[in-house]
């Protein structure tokens, strides 16, 4: 990096010299590109490029031959617009051929645009630990998601499956499968719907739907937006129970941040309204409010390959749906305010892992039981 500083201090000022100095001789050119060419076999790119520039400018016949020596090395240095410059000024027919097939492969790697792929497939597992939890201990889960993409259009499938030891000594499990599909139009307006169906051996969330709509404006920094979404939780107790979401979001990023890395915001509110299709012949052992609001913030930092995350969340959540419907709080236990912090590395686009700690305050609705719930969660992905 500090010789590449120098190389852009100096070389304009040896570009300017060059055009009130004497005009070379061919054997000075040939002496100069000759000590640029043992510069360049050194991988002393700022030296070739400096016995290379003054001839790079003349109208010289063996200006094809110094732009060729620039054009390498700027790109070496990681200027790829300055070498593409330059690898514009030469005319092959005026390079041997070991350089001309070697300027094709220069040319090639400037100007590649990475071929899309619209498909993929993520599969993904992990670990859960639960402590001063009052119904669960630790678990399980795997998580497979498939994805379409288009300039205009998404479609995404997942399933994941849950197996979780309970405090009293018995174990729940639970499963979903979800489908979610985004059309984009205007180049800055997308509109978003989602179905979720869940399996449990729990009999009273057993069965439970979910449907997600959305509306959202984004460009490359920021984005706005809301979702909806109703719940439907026909087996519960003592009453058929419908839930309505409506969540309001924000998100910016600041690019790179401080030089450093990648920082992100978002700013999420949410409210809440259960309603209950009590059975006439049962006890109401669960009474909801009218409506429970809540908010949160979170922020997002990427460096390289890792990229860390906190969120904090206050105020009253009960049967939530968050993420498009990946986490869904599929019991009547209130949730009271929270954070979790994580941790991904990130490694060639196919593989990552990752470390979750999260806790969030509780109260039995029934029973008016405050508690907490401690989690935390190692997981491990593979893209394809």
């Amino acid at each position: 990096m500090t010789k590449l500083l120098v190389c852009k201090s100096f070389c304009s000022l040896l570009l300017g010299l060059s055009s009130i100095g004497h005009a070379l001789t061919r054997s000075e050119e040939a002496a100069s590109l000759d000590r640029a060419r043992q510069a360049l076999a050194k991988g002393d790119c700022v030296d070739a490029i400096l016995e290379s520039a003054g001839i790079a400018l003349s109208s010289s016949p063996n200006s094809h031959v110094a732009n060729y020596y620039k054009a390498i090395c700027q790109e070496r240095l990681g200027d790829p617009a300055s070498s593409y410059q330059s690898a514009m000024k030469i005319l092959p027919n005026k390079l041997d051929e070991e350089k001309r097939k070697q300027l094709e492969e220069l040319i090639g790697r400037l100007t590649y645009v990475p071929s899309s792929k619209p498909f993929s497939i993520t599969a993904s597992g992990g670990l859960i630990n639960f402590t001063k939890d009052t119904t669960f201990t630790d678990g399980t889960f795997t998580d497979l998601v498939g994805s379409y993409a288009s300039a205009a259009n998404s479609l995404t499938l997942s399933g994941e499956t849950a197996a979780i030891k309970q405090v009293n000594g018995s174990s729940y499990s639970q499963s979903h499968w979800i489908v979610l599909g985004e059309h984009r139009f205007m180049d800055s307006i997308g509109l978003k719907l989602g179905y979720r169906n869940q399996t449990s051996s729990a009999a009273t969330v057993n069965g439970a739907t979910n449907i997600i709509s959305g509306l959202r404006w984004f460009n490359t920094q920021a984005q706005l937006g809301a979702t909806y979404s109703t719940s439907a939780y026909e087996k519960n107790y003592p009453g058929k129970l419908h839930i309505a979401q409506t969540s309001f979001f924000g998100t910016y990023a600041f690019g790179d941040w401080n030089k450093t890395g990648l920082l992100s915001i978002d700013v999420k509110m949410h409210q809440i309204n259960p309603k209950m299709d009590y059975n006439p012949k049962l006890y109401n052992s669960v009474a909801f409010k009218d409506a429970y609001g809540s908010w949160e913030a979170g922020l997002r930092y990427s460096i390289s390959s890792i990229s860390l995350a906190t969120t904090f969340w206050s105020g009253e959540q009960v049967f939530a749906v968050h993420a498009d419907g990946a986490v869904v709080y599929s019991n009547s236990t209130l949730h009271t305010g929270g954070q979790k912090f994580s941790v991904d590395y990130y490694y060639d686009g196919i593989w990552s892992i990752g470390a979750l700690y999260g806790m969030e305050q509780l109260k039995d609705i029934s029973t008016g039981i405050i508690g907490q719930s401690t989690v935390t969660s190692l997981s491990t992905s593979f893209y394809f």
